[in-house]
């Protein structure tokens, strides 16, 4: 939580310095989205490495994971949205098999990869996939609930949003309410915490998104960037001091707010960033896969480092490597 608090001052002081110099912040480019879920499909890793691993320089990313989990919802609602505004209701034509079957396709591809390497381990496939899943939010691939709930944020997108008789704003009414729908639902359900406390963070981009030329123009007061993120400080404070858990999606409402804010005052454009967001959502779907394998019954790294260090270079290099082979099938 320490380092996470240092992360936000850090960028907070950035912010600060571009304003003193009349610099001003500018709207979410490709580049920078891309940039972003680079450093993100790291930091996931780097979060779920603490859960089962001891390694020492680690133990700041242990408060990471929903943060990180938020940050990646609001940039997908954002560029949803995005997407929309430029092209209108001619985006939704084909949306299923150019939006939502490149996110179900690599995630049944890996799972069944998986599922084969887990057998060929331990013997056995786990018990009860289907229920698991259904019924307790437990998902065969490890770490993989994130991509089944973004297909269900983004089938709640196409749905609301093919109604062109409704008005933008009414369209973003709804899908707010369908989260909270969707929270409600999930938690009364006993799915894991993790389903359903960030799910906020989706609607949160496209409201980012819609309101984010006002914001630019308030920028323009220097007094404001001052302002803004202290304030944010204080309401997380607030919901985190009342223990009420119902009130905490909406601490994941105000995070991914402010660290869009502060990451815009960023010229993010880097080379290796740009490759490792290209390929961020297979890395998200493999690492959990590769902890898991890098200490099964075949094989099982005993030290910390090296398994950290495998788990992070497996995800990458074979996140690349599927990357290319749904591209192929896909676009054959």
């Amino acid at each position: 939580m320490i380092s996470f608090a240092l992360l936000i001052v850090f960028l907070y002081a950035n912010a600060l310095i571009v304003t003193l110099k009349n610099g001003e912040i500018k709207p979410f480019s490709l580049d920078q989205v891309n940039n972003l879920k680079g450093v993100l499909a790291i930091l996931i890793i780097l979060y779920h490495l603490t859960t089962i691993g001891h390694v020492t320089f680690l133990s700041p990313f242990d408060f990471w994971g929903a943060p990180i989990v938020s940050l990646f919802l609001c940039i997908s609602g954002y560029g949803l949205l995005a997407s929309y505004q430029k092209k209108g209701d001619s985006y939704l034509n084909n949306f299923i098999p150019s939006k939502i079957w490149r996110i179900v396709f690599p995630l049944l591809l890996v799972t069944a990869v998986y599922l084969i390497f887990e057998y060929l381990d331990k013997q056995m496939f786990p018990e009860g996939i289907f229920q698991n899943l259904f019924l307790y939010g437990i998902t065969p691939l490890p770490f993989s609930w994130y991509a089944y709930a973004i297909i269900g944020f983004y089938l709640l997108f196409y749905l609301v949003f093919l109604n062109s008789k409704l008005g933008l704003y009414l369209k973003l009414f709804i899908l707010l309410l369908l989260t909270v729908a969707f929270i409600f639902m999930l938690r009364n359900l006993g799915y894991g915490r993790e389903w359903w406390i960030c799910a906020l963070a989706f609607p949160t981009g496209m409201y980012y998104k819609l309101y984010e030329d006002k914001l630019l123009k308030l920028t323009k007061q220097q007094k404001w960037p001052l302002l803004i993120v202290p304030s944010i400080c204080v309401l997380l404070l607030l919901i985190v001091k009342s223990k009420i858990e119902l009130l905490f999606p909406l601490a994941y409402v105000i995070i991914p707010i402010a660290l869009v804010y502060l990451v815009s005052f960023i010229s993010l454009k880097n080379k290796v960033l740009l490759f490792l967001g290209s390929i961020s959502y297979e890395i998200y779907l493999l690492h959990g896969a590769w902890m898991f394998l890098l200490r099964g019954k075949t094989i099982h790294l005993d030290n910390d480092y090296i398994f950290s260090i495998s788990v992070v270079l497996f995800s990458i290099i074979s996140a690349f490597i599927f990357n290319q082979l749904a591209k192929k099938i896909l676009n054959p």
